[in-house]
């Protein structure tokens, strides 16, 4: 099994910030609500730029923060404790119900976990 690695803890007025400028779209994708600088995407653009692991990032108040990390705050309202992972292995389908913490892994989940 691989080495799963527990995602970086966001201060409050990160976490703020994350619910000012972004909602969720049905598929998962992070669309801009609110801009805080003039660096952002537009309002109602989508958010994130593909890393080299095939992840997608946005920076929040100067550090990077995975994507599918923020959906599964915005959407469970609570930031993730243990790793999450992509039930489909798709690491680009940050729909909320594609992602799951590694401790709520049902048993017989046929996806093939892919991490952070």
């Amino acid at each position: 099994m691989k080495n799963y690695v527990k995602p970086r803890q966001p201060s409050d007025a990160q976490l703020e910030a994350m619910k000012r400028r972004y909602t969720v779209s049905n598929d998962g994708k992070l669309i801009v609500s609110s801009r805080d600088k003039t660096r952002m995407p537009k309002v109602g653009a989508f958010a994130g730029t593909l890393q080299s692991q095939g992840h997608l990032s946005v920076g929040v108040m100067g550090q990077k923060f995975r994507c599918h990390h923020i959906v599964y705050f915005l959407t469970n309202g609570e930031w993730p404790k243990e790793p999450v992972y992509h039930r489909n292995a798709c690491k680009t389908d940050n729909s909320p119900d594609n992602i799951v913490m590694i401790g709520n892994k049902p048993q017989n989940d046929a996806g093939m976990i892919v991490q952070l």
